[in-house]
């Protein structure tokens, strides 16, 4: 009810408690989603880092989250903090984990670079349960983007020795 308040700071701190109580806030996931359009930036970080913390729980709000990888969503204040909301989002998204990975793997052939390496990065941050995903990130150290190249090759570290081959393969190809 809070993150729906007039007051910003009573929904700043709505989304912030939400995020501490982690999974078990998981039937709030619906109103932190809504959050995500707040106006004002610290309600968005703190929804966007409640939603990290409820974790795997958090699935429905892939898609919610997956908008925001460009960077070109929002309004206001939110513009200059382009970095953070693309930091916390694939935060957010790495956090969700695995069920996030079939939408990531679409976003990194998206035609804006941001989002791309955003998809790359939250890879990153699931891991080795990624592994799926090497392939396709493998082919991204090709971009025409440095970032997307650095994000990619990143990810591809994160996901470990289990992409090894995957790597070689990218290694030897023209």
């Amino acid at each position: 009810k809070d993150l729906g308040a007039e007051d910003k700071f009573v929904r700043r701190k709505a989304a912030e408690l939400l995020g501490e109580i982690g999974p078990p806030a998981r039937s709030a996931v619906p109103a932190l989603i809504g959050a995500l359009e707040d106006r004002d930036q610290q309600v968005w970080f703190n929804s966007a880092m409640a939603l990290a913390q409820i974790g795997p729980e958090a699935e429905e709000a892939i898609p919610a989250l997956v908008k925001w990888l460009d960077g070109s969503k929002g309004q206001g204040e939110r513009r200059a903090y382009r970095r953070q909301v693309w930091y916390r989002t694939a935060y957010a998204l790495g956090r969700i984990g695995p069920a996030a990975i079939p939408s990531l793997v679409k976003a990194l052939d998206d035609d804006k670079a941001f989002a791309r390496s955003g998809a790359a990065k939250a890879l990153g941050f699931i891991g080795s349960k990624a592994i799926e995903a090497a392939p396709q990130l493998a082919a991204k150290l090709g971009d025409s983007e440095s970032e997307v190249r650095q994000q990619s090759a990143e990810a591809l570290g994160q996901i470990g020795p289990v992409a090894i081959p995957v790597i070689l393969t990218a290694l030897s190809a023209p």
